[in-house]
Protein backbone atom coordinates (compact mmCIF):
# COMPACT_ATOMS: atom_id res chain seq x y z
CA UNK A 1 0.00 0.00 0.00
CA UNK A 2 1.18 3.53 -0.72
CA UNK A 3 1.10 4.65 2.91
CA UNK A 4 3.33 1.76 3.99
CA UNK A 5 6.04 3.05 1.66
CA UNK A 6 5.67 6.58 3.05
CA UNK A 7 5.77 5.40 6.66
CA UNK A 8 8.93 3.40 6.03
CA UNK A 9 10.65 6.70 5.24
CA UNK A 10 9.51 8.32 8.51
CA UNK A 11 11.71 8.50 11.59
CA UNK A 12 8.70 8.86 13.92
CA UNK A 13 5.06 7.79 13.59
CA UNK A 14 2.46 9.94 15.41
CA UNK A 15 -1.27 9.15 15.48
CA UNK A 16 -2.95 12.10 17.13
CA UNK A 17 -6.47 12.09 18.58
CA UNK A 18 -7.23 8.52 17.54
CA UNK A 19 -10.50 8.56 19.50
CA UNK A 20 -11.96 11.34 17.35
CA UNK A 21 -12.55 8.99 14.43
CA UNK A 22 -14.78 5.93 14.51
CA UNK A 23 -13.59 2.82 12.71
CA UNK A 24 -15.44 -0.21 11.48
CA UNK A 25 -14.01 -3.56 12.58
CA UNK A 26 -11.82 -4.00 9.49
CA UNK A 27 -10.45 -0.46 9.72
CA UNK A 28 -9.70 -0.79 13.42
CA UNK A 29 -7.90 -4.10 12.87
CA UNK A 30 -5.87 -2.63 10.01
CA UNK A 31 -4.84 0.38 12.07
CA UNK A 32 -4.00 -1.76 15.10
CA UNK A 33 -1.93 -4.21 13.04
CA UNK A 34 0.07 -1.46 11.37
CA UNK A 35 0.62 0.41 14.64
CA UNK A 36 1.82 -2.80 16.24
CA UNK A 37 4.33 -3.35 13.45
CA UNK A 38 5.56 0.24 13.50
CA UNK A 39 5.82 0.35 17.28
CA UNK A 40 8.22 -2.56 17.16
CA UNK A 41 10.51 -0.86 14.63
CA UNK A 42 10.09 2.89 14.92
CA UNK A 43 9.34 5.41 17.65
CA UNK A 44 5.55 5.59 17.81
CA UNK A 45 3.28 8.06 19.62
CA UNK A 46 -0.47 7.48 19.91
CA UNK A 47 -2.71 10.07 21.54
CA UNK A 48 -6.38 9.89 22.38
CA UNK A 49 -8.39 12.21 24.54
CA UNK A 50 -10.00 9.31 26.40
CA UNK A 51 -9.12 6.95 29.22
CA UNK A 52 -7.26 3.82 28.21
CA UNK A 53 -10.14 1.77 29.58
CA UNK A 54 -12.27 3.13 26.70
CA UNK A 55 -9.80 2.19 23.96
CA UNK A 56 -11.89 -0.89 23.23
CA UNK A 57 -14.32 1.58 21.61
CA UNK A 58 -11.61 2.29 19.03
CA UNK A 59 -10.15 -1.22 18.85
CA UNK A 60 -13.05 -3.55 19.78
CA UNK A 61 -11.01 -6.75 19.49
CA UNK A 62 -8.23 -5.39 21.67
CA UNK A 63 -8.05 -6.65 25.23
CA UNK A 64 -6.20 -4.03 27.25
CA UNK A 65 -5.11 -4.59 30.80
CA UNK A 66 -3.91 -1.17 31.97
CA UNK A 67 -1.57 -1.12 34.90
CA UNK A 68 -1.48 1.89 37.19
CA UNK A 69 1.83 3.73 37.43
Amino acid sequence: MWFEVKFEKCDLVICDEVGDISFDKAGAELLFNHLSLWAGRKPTIITANMDIERWNEIFPALALAPTPN
